[in-house]
C-alpha cells in the first residue's frame, strides 16, 4: 500500500512540477514581449510612394527622386538584415533615419537589394535600394571606386556623404 500511495504522490507531483514550470515559461514570455510584430512598411518614402514590386516601380521611384538610371543593369539579391547590428550597420542605419526609416524595425526579414548605376554626370555611383514586401524601405547611392564615398538616398540634389560602405 505504501509503494502505491508514494507512487501517485510522485506522479501527482511530478505533473504539478512540469504544469508549474510552464506556467513560469508563459510569464515569462509575455514579460520579455513574446509576441513577434512583423514590419508593416511605409507608403510613402522622402514624400514619394515607394511602391517597389518590380523593376518599373523601382525606376520610377528613384526618377521621382531625380536619379536617371540604367535599367538593363539591375542586379538584385536577397539579403536578410541581421538581429544584431554591427558598427557598419549601424552608421547604415543612420542614412535611413535621415530619410524617415528605421531598418531596426526590420531585424531578420528577408529584402530584396536592388541596385541600378546612375546614368549622366555621376555615372561611376550606383543607387541601391531595400524592398521588403514590395515597398522600398531604403536605399543609398555608393561610389565604384575603392574609397568607397556613399551618400544617403533622397532628392538628387541634397544627398549627404559618408565614408562607411557596408
Amino acid at each position: 500500500m505504501l509503494n502505491i500511495n508514494f507512487a501517485s504522490s510522485l506522479k501527482r507531483n511530478v505533473v504539478i512540477s512540469i504544469f508549474a514550470l510552464f506556467v513560469l515559461l508563459c510569464t515569462v514570455t509575455l514579460l520579455v514581449g513574446g509576441t513577434y510584430h512583423e514590419p508593416v512598411p511605409p507608403q510613402t518614402l522622402l514624400g514619394v510612394d515607394n511602391k517597389g514590386e518590380n523593376t518599373g516601380d523601382r525606376v520610377r521611384f528613384l526618377s521621382s527622386l531625380g536619379y536617371n538610371v540604367n535599367v538593363g543593369a539591375e542586379q538584385t539579391k536577397e539579403i536578410t538584415i541581421p538581429m544584431e547590428f554591427n558598427d557598419v550597420y549601424t552608421a547604415y542605419n543612420d542614412f535611413q533615419l535621415n530619410i524617415g526609416t528605421d531598418l531596426f524595425d526590420y531585424r531578420g526579414s528577408a529584402c530584396l537589394s536592388c541596385s541600378y548605376p546612375l546614368q549622366g554626370d555621376d555615372e561611376q555611383y550606383s543607387v541601391n535600394l531595400l524592398v521588403y514586401k514590395g515597398r522600398i524601405i531604403g536605399g543609398d547611392i555608393c561610389s565604384a571606386s575603392l574609397d568607397g564615398e556613399m551618400r544617403s538616398l533622397g532628392k538628387n540634389s541634397d544627398s549627404q556623404k559618408t565614408q562607411d560602405n557596408p
